[in-house]
């Protein structure tokens, strides 16, 4: 029995891992591509928020939310995203934000891994938020 635990075990390791490295870079419109390494491309987000099928998803929790948020961005939080999912069909651009940028990296590879294309990390929202009040 314990051979069998080890061998499945290790298949589910390399798997895991082999998915892993696949979702390291996803490919978004323009043939851009946004890895985990780079800084969010703020002038492409930028030019996608002016677009009404685009939504500022805030992954922080409700009360790191009520403390400051982007005026349009709507609070979803990560623990409870893959539950709020159906909402998120309507819109053709996702741009998620949290306070640095870790927590809305994973919510892109969850909805990236839920079918969801062209959403966006635009790491913490204050970086997002001074972005957008100096294109005025």
């Amino acid at each position: 029995m314990k051979p069998l635990y080890v061998l499945i075990m290790g298949i589910a390791l390399s798997t895991s891992y082999t998915m892993a490295q696949s979702c390291h870079k996803q490919t978004i419109t323009n043939d851009s591509v946004i890895s985990t390494t780079e800084q969010p491309q703020y002038e492409v987000i930028k030019q996608l928020l002016d677009e009404p099928s685009t939504i500022i998803i805030d992954v922080r929790t409700p009360e790191e939310f009520n403390e400051g948020h982007i005026e349009t961005s709507i609070n979803m939080p990560l623990q409870t995203l893959e539950d709020s999912l159906l909402p998120l069909k309507d819109y053709k651009n996702i741009v998620i934000v949290c306070k640095s940028g870790k927590r809305a990296e994973q919510a892109k590879t969850l909805l990236t891994l839920k079918g969801f294309t062209n959403v966006y990390n635009a790491g913490g929202w204050q970086t997002l938020d001074t972005e957008l009040k100096s294109k005025k």
